[in-house]
């Protein structure tokens, strides 16, 4: 029996539609859903925070965090992954990067990597110096880093009263 080219050609654009729908599918669910984080893990990691004030959420992308609040807002009720949850720093009660990698020790959470001194933080003419602590907890994998905000650095009423470094919060699902 022959081989049609024709079908051959049907069946594959077919199969290759499928594909992509299911691709998009599962990819849709596991970008929109919320972790099934255990609410004491989030709590933890919260806690861990101290005194930042959390004032919204931002797009970010690798160069700049988008427009977010200057005021304190309630935390939303549900964590969302690949999120970027903004937080400030009030002058002078700065949180430094070791109380909060020591302050996630003290909340039972496991640290997957974070600057070992000073020297492993990265220091800018102006504002800084910026961090990344990554770290783990159940089922879900967190990032808490420093990125500057222009905003505040520029504007003389917001810098006098806050730090000049954004402190973000990102979580995402943790796979071994």
């Amino acid at each position: 029996m022959p081989l049609r080219l024709d079908r051959l050609q049907q069946g594959i654009k077919a199969f290759w539609r499928v594909s992509a729908s299911i691709s998009l599918m599962a990819a849709t669910t596991v970008c929109a859903s919320p972790l099934s984080a255990h609410p004491n893990d989030v709590q933890r990691v919260l806690a861990s925070l101290g005194t930042l004030v959390y004032v919204g959420q931002a797009e970010y992308t690798s160069y700049s965090l988008g427009p977010h609040a200057f005021a304190a807002t309630p935390l939303p009720q549900t964590i969302v992954p690949n999120t970027y949850y903004v937080f400030h720093q009030r002058r002078p009660d700065q949180v430094s990067w070791s109380d909060l990698v020591n302050k996630l020790r003290e909340n039972q959470l496991e640290i997957l990597s974070a600057p070992e001194s000073d020297a492993d933080l990265t220091y800018l003419p102006i504002g800084g110096p910026l961090y990344r602590i990554e770290f783990r907890a159940g089922n879900m994998k967190g990032k808490i880093f420093t990125r500057i905000d222009q905003k505040i650095l520029t504007h003389d009423g917001l810098s006098k009263e806050w730090a000049s470094e954004d402190v973000v919060l990102v979580f995402q699902k943790y796979v071994e």
